[in-house]
């Protein structure tokens, strides 16, 4: 009898329903190319001149120009890559050190709000 065991099968599709129903959601924010990840908030360039930069969906903010950004979150580093304008293409690699300290080549950025 091909149906003997529909109990089963229905338990069975059901903890796959519920499954699907919390991690898919979770599994898409973290693929999320505008999501900043741990890069999310501001943070100050430590150096001789000092700057904020604002990570935030989409966007990063630095010197007041707004680019549009796509982040990539491989381990503790975080590849943004420039959208548009004269940067376009251009992708540099954060490396968080700390959850509040982040480096980029020879900058170093501190978190200073969210």
């Amino acid at each position: 009898m091909p149906f003997a065991n529909s109990d089963a099968l229905l338990r069975g599709l059901r903890r796959t329903s519920i499954a699907v129903t919390v991690f898919l959601p979770a599994t898409l924010t973290a693929c999320s190319k505008t999501n900043p990840g741990p890069l999310v908030g501001t943070w100050r360039a430590d150096g001789i001149i000092p700057y904020t930069v604002h990570f935030r969906a989409g966007e990063e903010e630095a010197l007041n120009i707004i680019r549009t950004v796509s982040y990539e979150t491989k381990g503790r580093d975080v590849m943004v890559t420039y959208a548009d304008g004269l940067s376009k293409g251009l992708t540099i690699r954060y490396t968080k050190l700390s959850p509040n300290v982040a480096r980029a080549s020879i900058v170093t950025f501190r978190r200073v709000g969210p």
